[in-house]
């Protein structure tokens, strides 16, 4: 076994088979996730899409009854927990999905963590394999 973990090439393989095994089981997850998006209500994406909406039409994100009308106007359940409960940036930020349907919004959203984060997922290893800090431990 020692002689396994002095081996880079080992765990270089080792580490993208386990980036693998993980990226695959997100995979099959965000499947059934996308799948509820274009059905259900996200329980906090509601809230975004909202305030992405009166960011567009220039109106105050915080103001509640602001809130409630844009909710109402766009088919999407009032629910108190879902006022502000986003940071003003990011409904600037989530102010591309205003021009999409809440569903197709959702979906989107979605597509895009699942993108960024498989991203990560991938260059992970790699970043770990390279670091100067992994490389001075390496046994010689």
């Amino acid at each position: 076994m020692k002689l396994l973990l002095k081996n880079p090439k080992y765990l270089k393989i080792a580490a993208l088979f386990a980036v693998s095994i993980g990226m695959y089981s997100f995979f099959l997850i965000q499947k059934s996730v996308i799948r509820d998006a274009r059905i259900h209500d996200q329980k906090d994406f509601p809230a975004y899409y909202i305030a992405s909406k009166l960011s567009s039409e220039r109106k105050d994100i915080y103001n509640l009854e602001n809130i409630k009308k844009t909710a109402e106007d766009n088919g999407i359940a009032f629910v108190d927990y879902r006022a502000n409960l986003y940071p003003p940036p990011f409904s600037v930020m989530a102010g591309i999905f205003s021009g999409l349907s809440l569903y197709r919004a959702q979906e989107a959203f979605i597509i895009i963590k699942i993108l960024l984060l498989l991203t990560l997922a991938a260059l992970f290893p790699f970043a770990i394999l390279n670091s100067d800090i992994y490389k001075e431990k390496l046994p010689s």
